[in-house]
């Protein structure tokens, strides 16, 4: 959905802030900078913004300046927003890679953690051994492992 997109990449931008910039003394990292986008009014100018989006929504920006005070000529303007699709496009298959990689981290650990309870019928094992595999979870700084009665519904017998 749209607001699962923006709400995704409004999540990774804030915990990765990542922008590069490159000039003739090569690539860096950069302060990503709240650009303003599309600077595309008639006048000549040197800079050109175009957004990265994913399903409509803008996940980030490119921004060129030009060498020189010639405009921007429409091919080049073409092959910018094309380039800034691919971007996009190969940022968000990331992303699902990554979920994918993660999620299957987490089934794999959940198989392994159900393997090690069935290998015990002692009650006291098995909860042991939960408690220290679950302890393995990152940041988990204690974990509690206990038995309760189970609640009884009191049904009342109204059939008299």
């Amino acid at each position: 959905t749209l607001a699962g997109v923006r709400r995704t990449w409004s999540e990774r931008a804030r915990a990765q802030k990542r922008a590069y910039l490159y000039t003739p003394l090569g690539l860096s990292p950069h302060a990503p900078a709240a650009a303003k986008s599309g600077s595309q009014s008639s006048e000549p100018t040197t800079r050109f913004d175009v957004p990265i989006t994913l399903r409509g929504q803008k996940i980030g920006g490119l921004v060129f300046h030009r060498k020189g005070t010639t405009p921007w000529p429409d091919t080049d303007r073409t092959l910018a927003v094309e380039v800034a699709n691919q971007i996009g496009l190969a940022l968000e298959n990331t992303r699902l890679l990554e979920d994918a990689q993660r999620r299957a981290a987490q089934e794999q650990s959940l198989s392994e953690l159900t393997a090690k309870l069935s290998q015990s019928l002692d009650p006291d094992t098995i909860m042991q051994t939960a408690v220290r595999e679950l302890h393995q979870i990152p940041n988990v700084r204690e974990v509690s492992v206990y038995i309760t009665p189970p609640e009884t519904d009191i049904v009342e017998d109204t059939a008299g």
